[in-house]
């Protein structure tokens, strides 16, 4: 089952395309910068995004570790022989690792990536903060990537608003 409901609203230049994904991940999470282009090039292999535990530990003022958020993927990352396998062209959803990834932020869409401790009938109007694996949560050990717009409906979709990142 996707994590994303196809009904979603993008902002002006909600995504980037200048990343590359080394690892498997499912979509529909936060990602976060592993690495940063050394020239400032779309093509740079190291540009670099992955899951927040695969993400380095940045100092910030107040001296705690951060990551670097960089919005959610609507692609799945896998892993797999390309030489025994073909790939379904027409399948945009999922790519091979370190194969090119978009990355959007500046969007609102519903989404099943919810950390499992939530109560999902009380998240609307709460501040949108991510876990290690990038699922959504409430508890504020991450930095703040958008809001909650409304609690879970039956098959457990939140709808949630992805701010412009990285802010």
């Amino acid at each position: 089952m996707r994590n994303w409901k196809p009904t979603m609203n993008f902002g002006p230049q909600s995504s980037d395309i200048s990343f590359f994904a080394p690892e498997p991940m499912q979509e529909g999470g936060i990602v976060c910068a592993i690495s940063f282009s050394n020239d400032g090039s779309w093509d740079d292999p190291n540009s670099k995004i992955g899951l927040p535990n695969m993400a380095p530990q940045f100092g910030t003022a107040e001296g705690l570790k951060a990551t670097i958020p960089l919005g959610t993927t609507l692609q799945e990352v896998v892993d797999y022989d390309h030489t025994r396998f073909a790939r379904d062209m027409s399948d945009i959803e999922i790519v091979r690792t370190h194969s090119k990834v978009a990355v959007y932020s500046d969007f609102t869409g519903c989404t099943r990536r919810i950390a499992s401790t939530e109560d999902l009938s009380a998240l609307a109007g709460k501040p949108l903060y991510y876990d290690e694996l990038g699922n959504f949560t409430t508890v504020a050990n991450s930095p703040v990537v958008g809001t909650f717009m409304s609690n879970g409906d039956a098959d457990g979709y939140v709808r949630v608003y992805i701010k412009k990142l990285p802010a």
